[in-house]
């Protein structure tokens, strides 16, 4: 089996992440394949929520309008594209809580950036469908466990190995390509959280090991 994993600058536009299906289709064994946030998104999503903590509602729903036509310009498929307006009108719900409470904590950052990695999976795996390969967008959140730490929070690697194993294995059996989140987990309780910067090479050797 091989674990491949790609940064936000590899799937930086459609014609890069069309570049990283082929490469990944190339592959003949089975394979996981870990996936960051498309291009500069998690910047743009902090920013969006920043500018909702401050009150520049009309601003924050700029980027979030500019990050859909981003992503639905990506895929051609109907199936990712509806998920990533999904994913966004629920983004959307957040950052009016954001607003509305004029705070924003760690435990709420971390979920505004889990959707850079939400969406970068959905858009790869349609790339890989359109090329004829049998591929799953997969939520790192079910199955990489973490404490209560959410911006930098630290993997609990029993509980992660054992999950990964129940949740990942019978599909690689299947020979079915695996589009996973990078950067996010969730903690004991299910809450989201994420692993810092350069979390996704993390994720990738967890997944790997």
């Amino acid at each position: 089996m091989i674990v491949m994993k790609f940064g936000g600058t590899s799937v930086g536009d459609r014609n890069r992440v069309d570049h990283v299906a082929q490469l990944i289709n190339r592959e003949s064994e089975p394979l996981v394949v870990v996936v960051s946030a498309m291009g500069k998104t998690t910047d743009r999503l902090f920013e969006a929520a920043n500018l909702a903590e401050l009150g520049m509602w009309s601003e924050c729903e700029e980027i979030v309008s500019n990050l859909e036509q981003f992503h639905l310009e990506a895929t051609d498929e109907h199936e990712a594209q509806a998920t990533v307006r999904r994913l966004l009108s629920e983004l959307t719900s957040i950052l009016q809580g954001i607003y509305l409470l004029r705070e924003q904590t760690e435990r709420s950052r971390a979920l505004v950036a889990s959707f850079g990695e939400r969406m970068s999976v959905q858009i790869l795996a349609s790339h890989l469908r359109q090329l004829g390969r049998s591929a799953v967008a997969i939520d790192a959140r079910e199955f990489v466990v973490t404490n209560d730490d959410y911006g930098d929070a630290k993997v609990l690697l029993d509980e992660t190995f054992n999950k990964t194993l129940e949740h990942l294995n019978p599909l690689i059996e299947r020979g079915v390509t695996l589009v996973v989140t990078g950067f996010i987990g969730s903690s004991t309780q299910g809450i989201t959280s994420a692993l810092g910067r350069g979390g996704s090479d993390y994720s990738a050797s967890l997944l790997g090991s």
